[in-house]
């Protein structure tokens, strides 16, 4: 079986909030659908889009979200590749490139953004873990 590539489009507050929490990572009750397709082993991408930067990927380490009292998910992940925000791949040196965006004009690729949790191909994945490991020190 195959990997999902998973792009999670985050507010820096909200990434450095849950940045401190090195095995979980928190989605919201909206993303509940998605969330309980992630399985073990696949990948997400982390988008911080009020600074348009890519500064991450984890794996998956579980095959359910764990549901929370806020009615929030919780999914066990594998933090690797994390950079800092201010030492993050720059969006739109790498976003207008993506196959996932393709449907929007190059300038306007952020539309594809919209939203909170989206699948990518494995060339996107491919493209920002590249990019994301050329920025680590």
């Amino acid at each position: 079986m195959s990997n999902t590539y998973w792009l999670i489009n985050l507010k820096s507050d909200e990434y450095i909030k849950n940045s401190s929490n090195k095995r979980n990572q928190i989605f919201m009750d909206k993303d509940k659908k998605k969330v309980t397709r992630m399985s073990n082993g696949d990948k997400l991408i982390y988008y911080i889009g009020d600074k348009n930067c890519f500064v991450g990927i984890s794996e998956i380490k579980s095959n359910a979200p764990e549901e929370l009292t806020n009615k929030n998910l919780s999914i066990k992940v594998k933090k690797s590749n994390h950079l800092n925000i201010n030492n993050s791949v720059d969006g739109d040196q790498v976003g207008p490139s993506l196959d996932y965006v393709k449907r929007w004009a190059p300038e306007r690729w952020r539309l594809a953004m919209v939203g909170s949790l989206h699948i990518v191909s494995q060339n996107d994945y491919n493209l920002i873990n590249s990019s994301i490991k050329s920025h680590l020190c």
